[in-house]
C-alpha cells in the first residue's frame, strides 16, 4: 500500500515497489498520487522477479515474507539476490517461531479516520497453529459513515514463523553472507513486542 515506500520516496531515495497483488499496488498509486509521487510499481511474485534493474537494497517486511510456504522460501530469496548488485544488502522482517509459545487473542481495534464522516475500523482475532509453525489472523474491515456500518469485509492471513539460527543458515545456503539478526533494543523494541525480529544479509561484494 505504499506505507514504507512512499515515505522513502518522498524523501528522495530512488526506489521501486513489487508485489504480487493488483490491488495491493493499486491502492500504493492512489495513495501516491495524492501526495504528488508517481514510484515505479511492479506486479510480480517476490519467487520470480525479472526487474529492469539492480538494487543496493531490498527490504521486505514481515507481512509480505511471511506469506510464503517455508517451501518457496529459499526460492525467493535467491530471486531476490539476483535482483540486488554486488555488495547490497538485503533487510527481513521476521515472524518469529517459538515452539513452547501459546497464546490467542483479540487485538486492540484501530481506527483510520478517511474524512469528517467516514472511519475504517479494523478488528482482529490471532491465534497461533496448532502445529507453532504459523500465525493465523482473522480479521474483519468496517466502513462506517458518521456511525452507520455501511460496508464490511472479513480477511483470513496466515504468517510462518522462522526459528533464527534456521533461517540465517537458509540465507548462507542461498548466496548470503554475513547474516545477522539486527538487535538494538531502543530502535527494534517495538519489533519485538510484535513477533517479529529484523535479519540483515548481504551479497557477495
Amino acid at each position: 500500500s505504499g506505507r514504507f515506500l512512499l515515505p522513502l520516496l518522498a524523501s528522495g531515495i530512488d526506489i521501486d515497489g513489487v508485489d504480487a497483488a493488483p490491488t495491493m499496488l493499486q491502492a500504493c498509486a492512489r495513495h501516491a498520487a495524492r501526495q504528488g509521487l508517481a514510484p515505479a510499481l511492479y506486479l510480480q511474485p517476490i519467487e520470480a522477479l525479472a526487474l529492469p534493474r539492480r538494487y543496493r537494497m531490498a527490504f521486505v517486511p514481515s507481512g509480505s515474507i511471511g506469506l510464503l510456504h517455508p517451501e518457496a522460501l529459499q526460492g525467493a530469496l535467491i530471486s531476490l539476490r539476483n535482483s540486488l548488485s554486488r555488495g547490497s544488502v538485503l533487510l527481513l522482517e521476521m515472524v518469529q517461531c517459538s515452539e513452547t509459545e501459546e497464546y490467542e487473542r483479540e487485538e486492540a481495534p484501530r481506527a483510520v479516520q478517511v474524512d469528517e464522516e467516514t472511519t475504517l475500523l479494523y478488528s482482529c482475532h490471532t491465534r497461533l497453529s496448532g502445529d507453532h509453525k504459523s500465525i493465523e489472523y482473522e480479521g474483519r474491515y468496517e466502513k462506517r459513515h458518521n456511525s452507520e456500518v455501511v460496508a464490511t469485509e472479513t480477511e483470513f492471513l496466515r504468517l510462518w514463523r522462522h526459528e533464527r539460527q534456521e533461517f540465517l543458515r537458509l540465507l548462507g545456503t542461498s548466496g548470503y553472507a554475513g547474516a545477522r539478526v539486527v538487535e538494538d533494543g531502543a530502535a527494534y523494541a517495538s519489533l519485538g513486542a510484535n513477533g517479529c525480529f529484523l535479519v540483515e544479509a548481504h551479497t557477495e561484494a
